[in-house]
C-alpha cells in the first residue's frame, strides 16, 4: 500500500522520490516505536503508570489517532503533499503501538512469547490477504456500481473534468 501511495492517486512522481517518500512513514513507525518504549518503561519504573495503564494509553495514542485521520485522507486525500503528510503521521504515531498491546505476549508467557507473536501475526495478516480474493469475488462481473454505490464509483476519476494534482 506505501509504495503505491504516491503512484495510486497519479500524481507522476519519479521513483527516486516516489522509494524516499514511501520510506517516510516506516522511518517515523521506527523512531516513534523506540521512543514509545523508553517512555513506558520510565513511566512503569518510576511506578506513574502500571502496565496495565501504560498498555491501554499507547494502544489508544496509537490507534484512534491514526484512525480518525484515515477519515481526514479520505476527503482531503486529493492532494499529493497532504496524503502522504497524512499518512506519514500515520503510521509515524501507530508506532506508540510497541509499548501497547505488543508487549502482551510478553507479559503473559514469557517463554512462548514468540510463539503467540507469530500466531497472533499470522491471524491478524489473514484478513488482508483474504480481502484480495474476495474484492476479486465481489468484482469478477466488473459490477463495481453494484458493490460500492457511488463511493467507489467516485474514486475512480472527477467528474468535472479536474486532475488530482
Amino acid at each position: 500500500m506505501t509504495m503505491k501511495l504516491p503512484e495510486q492517486k497519479n500524481f507522476s512522481i519519479e521513483i527516486f522520490i516516489n522509494g524516499l517518500l514511501s520510506s517516510l512513514p516506516y522511518l517515523g513507525k521506527y523512531i516513534m516505536a523506540v521512543c514509545a518504549s523508553y517512555l513506558a518503561d520510565y513511566l512503569r519504573q518510576s511506578n506513574r503508570m502500571t502496565t496495565t495503564t501504560a498498555r491501554k494509553a499507547f494502544t489508544t495514542f496509537a490507534v484512534l489517532p491514526p484512525g480518525l485521520m484515515m477519515i481526514a485522507q479520505i476527503f482531503m486525500g486529493h492532494n499529493r503533499v497532504f496524503a502522504v503528510t497524512i499518512f506519514t503521521i500515520q503510521l509515524t504515531l501507530n508506532g506508540a503501538v510497541t509499548a501497547g498491546y505488543l508487549g502482551n505476549g510478553l507479559d503473559i508467557a514469557p517463554n512462548f512469547s514468540g510463539t503467540i507473536f507469530g500466531l497472533a501475526n499470522t491471524l491478524s495478516s489473514l484478513s488482508g490477504f483474504l480481502s484480495n480474493f474476495m474484492v476479486g469475488w465481489l468484482t469478477q462481473k466488473n459490477d463495481v456500481l453494484h458493490v460500492g454505490g457511488q463511493l467507489i464509483d467516485d474514486c475512480e476519476e472527477p467528474k468535472d473534468g479536474s486532475t488530482m494534482d
